[in-house]
């Protein structure tokens, strides 16, 4: 976890900043051959770090990905559409609008039957038992704030 943190924190750091170096001194598009180096890297590394595992041959389970992404996605577009606006100095909120509630309803719905899927699937894509461990359920969450709060941060 320490590592992963480190790499995280260094990573959205040196972003911003070689983020901000990029655009003021070439152009914002130059933001989206950042990862070429990097992945260039990485795949002539790859080989020699990473040995070769053994195949497997396993089920996917489609349900479980269709109900999480769409889950997912409406929650996402719920709290989008949810975002306050200003109009004429006047800050107007959306979280009484139909398609917020639509969307914010059906995101709920859809991610406890992604959960019911989920526990009762033999492939499952996040199985139960990785929530067991109190001490890890607890770092996923507190990663998930930590994250909530960085990114709400980009954009405030």
């Amino acid at each position: 976890m320490g590592v992963y943190a480190g790499v995280s924190i260094s990573g959205a750091a040196i972003g911003l900043i070689a983020g901000g170096l990029l655009t003021s001194y070439l152009d914002w598009r130059w933001v989206f051959f950042v990862n070429v180096p990097i992945g260039l890297i990485l795949v002539l590394l790859a080989p020699r770090v990473i040995g070769e595992s053994e195949r497997v041959r396993a089920g996917f389970d489609l349900p479980g990905a269709i109900t999480g992404s769409l889950g997912l996605g409406a929650l996402v577009y719920g709290l989008s559409e949810a975002a306050t606006t200003f109009s004429n100095g006047q800050a107007i909120g959306h979280w009484g609008s139909t398609k917020v509630i639509v969307s914010l309803v059906a995101s709920v719905v859809l991610l406890g039957v992604f959960a019911f899927i989920e526990a009762r699937s033999r492939h499952a894509l996040v199985p139960p038992r990785v929530l067991k461990s109190r001490h890890r359920t607890a770092a996923y969450l507190i990663s998930l704030c930590i994250g909530t709060a960085i990114f709400g941060m980009f954009f405030s």
